[in-house]
């Protein structure tokens, strides 16, 4: 029995599989609209108004996707405000854009010609995501290691196949957003915004004190994400923790609400990442009296190598008798048969001569 295509969705830390947008740029003022309109800017000092700020943040982001033509309206207020390339917003530090008040209509004109596009949902696992972007901010300026970036979104879910991630200054959330739109405009076509990319569906914003007066913002993107409400296991070393004197280890665990999903049949599943040598043989058993266990292994290149459903037509638990085809990281997975159970599990895994 197959089921095992979803398996492409994995979090595998392989990059190969998937597409990572990035559109950052350098500069470092920012601001918006008149006096009513920056009326609520937000001096970060507790974790509920950083809270606040990063609602809004999102709030403001989605009034864009929304409706395009109606915030050209609002950014048409902006113009009075320019002196030269610089932006002099009310309550704001001033933003310095290569193209002036130009640049601004440029901005206008092309979202007036946008469709409206759906709302980007606030995700727990991508906010994680921004906050740990946030703490080595220096990679949207010098250009993050693709590795680093994606441990750091595999981190906290799967499931996505595109994400992207820019940072924001600024004293307001309306600041804070129109300094991302003016200073990713420069000459690039408006549609390679981030947030304006129609395939994505979720954010996470993470927000600081920058400044005396501005605060810092990061946000991160994705088509889709899988928060996990678990750790990411530690890969176990197969020669080392197996050994004739100890040949086996058990890891217990449940399958639960919140684990990462099967798109096919929305079923959960964990995984653990195991490495060995070519040739080493073992005898992976999962069971449980709450599920029905699917189980699977998955290699480096996300092909399923091995997968069991039931031992016998008595006995619903899985096991796979496992040889090492090459030296390597591979996972298991810890899967059920049947959409949505939940329950405890026992995985196993045994030393075979």
């Amino acid at each position: 029995m197959v089921k095992i295509k979803f398996f492409i969705y994995l979090f595998f830390i392989i990059l190969s599989n998937f597409l990572f947008l990035f559109n950052f740029k350098s500069s470092k003022s920012y601001a918006t609209d008149s006096k009513k309109y920056f009326a609520k800017n937000v001096n970060i000092t507790s974790e509920e108004e950083v809270i606040l700020l990063e609602e809004e943040i999102i709030g403001e982001i989605n009034r864009i996707r929304i409706s395009p033509a109606a915030y050209a309206d609002e950014l048409e207020a902006l113009i009075k405000y320019y002196d030269g390339n610089l932006l002099k917003l009310p309550g704001e530090i001033p933003i310095k854009t290569e193209q002036g008040m130009e640049g601004l209509r440029d901005t206008i004109t092309i979202l007036r010609t946008l469709d409206p596009l759906s709302s980007l949902e606030s995700n727990e696992g991508l906010t994680k995501v921004a906050q740990d972007l946030q703490t080595i901010d220096s990679g949207f300026s010098e250009g993050f290691d693709r590795e680093e970036l994606a441990k750091i979104y595999n981190n906290y879910g799967g499931g996505f196949s595109v994400v992207s991630q820019n940072i924001s200054h600024g004293v307001s959330p309306q600041g804070i957003v129109i300094q991302l739109i003016l200073n990713n405009t420069v000459n690039q076509p408006i549609n390679l915004i981030n947030f304006l990319d129609p395939i994505l569906g979720v954010i996470g914003v993470s927000c600081q004190k920058d400044s005396d007066v501005q605060n810092s913002c990061t946000m991160a993107y994705a088509d889709r994400y899988n928060t996990i409400g678990k750790k990411i296991p530690e890969t176990i070393y197969l020669p080392e923790a197996i050994t004739r004197k100890t040949p086996e280890i058990r890891k217990e665990g449940f399958l639960e609400s919140g684990d990462l999903v099967v798109i096919s049949d929305e079923s959960f599943y964990d995984y653990y990442p195991v490495e060995g040598k070519a040739n080493q043989s073992f005898t992976i058993t999962l069971e449980s009296q709450d599920f029905d266990p699917y189980l699977a292994i998955v290699d480096s290149n996300l092909e399923v190598i091995q997968e069991h459903d039931d031992i016998s037509q008595t006995n619903k638990n899985s096991e796979i008798d496992f040889v090492l085809p090459a030296d390597g990281v591979y996972l298991i997975i810890v899967n059920s048969h049947k959409p949505q159970e939940t329950g405890k599990y026992i995985l196993s895994i045994k030393r075979k001569e």
